[in-house]
Formats: C-alpha cells, structure tokens, sequence
C-alpha cells in the first residue's frame, strides 16, 4: 500500500509571510499542531503570492523527481522546492529573468512543464528548454 503525503501551501499567516505546511495526523489536538496544520516548514519574505503548483513525477529530469513547483505571481519566478523527509533543503528560482505573473504549472505527459501567465505567455521547461 502506498500512502501519499499532501503538502498545503498557505496563502498568509499571523507574521503576513507565506509558508509550506503540513495538515496534522488524524486524531492530533489543535493545541499539538497548531490550528490544523504542524509547524510551517518553509517560509518566503517577501511573498511568493503562490497560484498553481505540482509534484514532479516524470524521470524526464530525475532530480526534479518529487520536487514541487509553485508559481509566482508577485515574485515573477517559478518557485523549485526540494523536499527530503518532509523537510525544504533547497529552493531554485526558475524564469525570474522573465518579469511575469506566473499563473499556472502543469506537467504534460512529456515530462516538461507548462507555465502560463498572466499576460498569456506559455513556457515550456525541460532539458535545455525555457521556450515561449
């Protein structure tokens, strides 16, 4: 039996950063974790202001196995987040050269993720690939 782990970016908390959570285990107390959610695990100030966002699954680019991918709308970038153990220990800024609201990221059935913008740019990001 496999059993998945969900990630829950929140939009803002008390300090106005945003952060990554994990939703508590069944059967924990709010006094134990916090509302519904454990301790954040990662924080962005400034805001990352995250829209759409997905795990990497392909093996298209092994390393990015697993990573999960956040678009920027206020940060202009395509956040990488490397998780080990329900722990960040790395974040890469993708397409910030490129000033937009990142609005939506997908991976296609090609292992190569689909970025649009608010101004309705399509990227395409792969191996050797940052295409409009």
């Amino acid at each position: 039996m496999v059993q998945k782990q969900v990630i829950i970016v929140q939009q803002k908390n008390f300090s106005a950063a945003e952060s990554i959570n994990y939703p508590c285990p069944a059967g924990n107390q709010k006094e134990q974790c916090g509302i519904y959610f454990e301790q954040p695990v990662y924080f962005w100030d400034p805001v990352l202001s995250p829209s759409g966002m997905t795990f990497y699954k392909s093996n298209t680019i092994p390393e990015w196995q697993n990573n999960l991918f956040i678009g920027g709308l206020n940060s202009h970038h395509i956040a990488r987040i490397v998780l080990e153990n329900r722990k960040v220990v790395g974040e890469e800024r993708l397409l910030a050269d490129q000033q937009q609201r990142f609005r939506a990221v997908i991976e296609g059935n090609d292992g190569e993720l689909y970025v649009i913008t608010d101004e309705g740019r399509l990227y395409r990001i792969g191996v050797g690939k940052n295409e409009i």
